[in-house]
């Protein structure tokens, strides 16, 4: 009950609420792309020959987007490489939606190209998510008057680890009813074309839909760097002298972030 209970109170910081929320759904959108991307590279683009090659720019070019999001962040803040990158990610799972079976040089580089743009626009909410989450402890602390950072974390991470086996699961079960017929991994089995746009639903559809989702979010996530300061700056002057005293516009503003009225939080 006690366990439980601390997790419950995490909830109770908006900022929490929609830092969860945009994750949840990049997370989502990670975890049906990356289920049914082999199936995707295999069955519908005939490409398996090259996952190596492919795997191997993914992982260069999620790479050579940090200095990009680095940059973005120190100079324009924690959002601002979400929201410029992300819409990469969403072109990269484009391209599966026309993806056509054959291995001509044309498929063969827009394959490429998908495997280029989806790790690199990936890469920025990912930066937003890991760069906000720490933040989330000091707006916690304002409501609870505790540090909390492990009951905050884990709660994040069990309700996410489940969330993703439950896509797992949920691509297999639907590609399995869109009758995709698997075999040995990379040898390529001719299937229907009701078992193809199975997997473009998979790989392109619901992880495009998911992300979008997560990039709205994002743009909906109200705490700034100057928030930050001021909620620090009042948790700390409260632990100090056992009270703090606020303007209006500093009130409003953690009201706004935190989601509850002052009165009710320990601050």
């Amino acid at each position: 009950k006690f366990a439980i209970d601390e997790y419950v109170q995490v909830f109770r910081s908006k900022a929490f609420r929609d830092y969860f929320s945009m994750s949840f759904f990049w997370q989502m959108a990670r975890s049906f792309y990356s289920t049914s991307s082999i199936y995707f590279i295999t069955y519908l683009a005939n490409l398996y020959k090259y996952y190596p090659i492919y795997n191997t720019f993914a992982g260069v070019f999620e790479s050579l987007a940090f200095p990009l999001n680095y940059a973005l962040t120190m100079k324009h803040g924690k959002k601002k490489c979400g929201n410029i990158v992300t819409p990469l990610m969403v072109a990269g799972l484009a391209i599966g939606l026309i993806m056509q079976s054959g291995g001509s040089i044309f498929w063969t580089v827009l394959m490429m190209l998908s495997m280029i743009l989806y790790p690199f626009g990936m890469s920025g909410l990912g930066f937003v998510s890991t760069n906000i989450f720490p933040d989330l402890t000091d707006v916690d602390e304002m409501i609870t008057g505790r540090r909390r950072e492990g009951v905050i974390s884990t709660c994040n991470t069990m309700v996410k680890q489940v969330v993703q086996g439950i896509m797992t699961f949920a691509v297999g079960s639907a590609l399995n009813a869109f009758g995709l017929v698997t075999g040995n991994q990379g040898v390529y089995i001719p299937q229907t074309n009701l078992a193809l746009n199975g997997i473009r639903v998979c790989v392109a559809v619901l992880p495009m839909i998911s992300a979008l989702i997560s990039l709205f979010l994002l743009k909906r996530f109200k705490m700034t760097k100057d928030d930050h300061t001021m909620i620090r700056a009042a948790v700390a002057t409260k632990h100090k002298y056992g009270s703090v005293t606020l303007t209006d516009e500093e009130k409003k503003r953690c009201e706004l972030i935190s989601g509850q009225k002052l009165e009710n939080t320990w601050l």
